[in-house]
């Protein structure tokens, strides 16, 4: 067994405050068993940290992160999709102007992004998925469907919640200036009603309420180690995305990165 965490070495200070909170939680944990490296070795088992972009092929050893923590396909699963509070379709380049369209014809603004999230935007009643999309239609028109679509909705007090094992064990506001150094509890308390913003507001029901639904809501998911974002979507609680728990490679937020990193190591069975 080889774990390695990988220093995030790269200039964005929120970035590396959180590699920085992340290592050295792992590190109280797992002593000197865990290797502090810029380049992960070769016989790895336990990748911790930002793995290299096109990383492949993989260590053939590798145990972590595994498929469930480099992809969810969230927009597939009941769970999301029952408590998303908004139509989200997977489609190809034909089917988003198609989806787009209808969306435009019941009234409302559309939403889009790919499932790797190397492009989003909204489109507005009179303007053309095409025209949205612009010179990027090129990367996306022959591919297999990757485009999600949606209603554009009201998305305010967004808060990432860690789960692991169905269990949520910790959780922060999607405040972007804030790191695990900004920590105030397990499920810290600050939130933003926009996320554009700059306000705080220190909310410990909501904080509550969230995480009651969160706790509810993966139990009809398939993958039970994951990060949830949920907010306040047109004035009731949903979920905006889930993304894979990879610890290092999300954002952590003002979360509780010890919590976290004692949860992700007793599931992994490394403690």
């Amino acid at each position: 067994m080889k774990i390695a965490f990988k220093r995030y070495l790269g200039d964005d200070r929120e970035e590396l405050l959180e590699s920085q909170a992340a290592e050295r939680a792992l590190k109280a944990l797992l002593g000197e068993r865990l290797v502090v490296c810029d380049r992960y070795p070769e016989d790895v088992t336990h990748a911790f940290g930002r793995p290299p972009k096109n990383w492949f092929p993989l260590p053939k050893d590798m145990v972590y992160p595994g498929a469930n923590e480099r992809h969810t396909p969230y927009w597939e699963w009941e769970g999301f999709l029952a408590n998303a509070r908004r139509s989200v379709t997977l489609c190809d380049f034909e089917g988003a102007g198609k989806r787009t369209a209808e969306i435009h014809a019941a009234g409302k603004d559309a939403f889009a992004k790919t499932t790797w999230k190397s492009w989003s935007g909204v489109i507005r009643q009179g303007q053309t998925f095409g025209r949205a999309i612009g010179d990027a239609a090129y990367i996306y028109i022959d591919r297999p469907p990757c485009l999600l679509v949606q209603e554009r909705v009201r998305i305010e007090h967004e808060y990432r919640i860690f789960i692991v094992d169905g269990n949520p064990v910790t959780g922060a506001g999607a405040l972007m200036e804030m790191t695990p150094n900004d920590n105030e509890s397990t499920f810290d308390c600050k939130v933003r009603k926009d996320i554009r913003g700059d306000d705080v507001a220190f909310d410990p029901a909501m904080v509550a309420e969230y995480v009651i639904f969160a706790r509810e809501a993966v139990k009809r998911m398939p993958v039970k180690t994951i990060d949830m974002d949920v907010a306040m979507i047109d004035g009731e609680i949903g979920i905006v995305e889930v993304n894979p728990l990879h610890l290092g490679q999300v954002g952590l937020f003002a979360s509780d990165v010890d919590a976290l990193a004692q949860a992700v190591c007793t599931s992994l069975k490394l403690i």
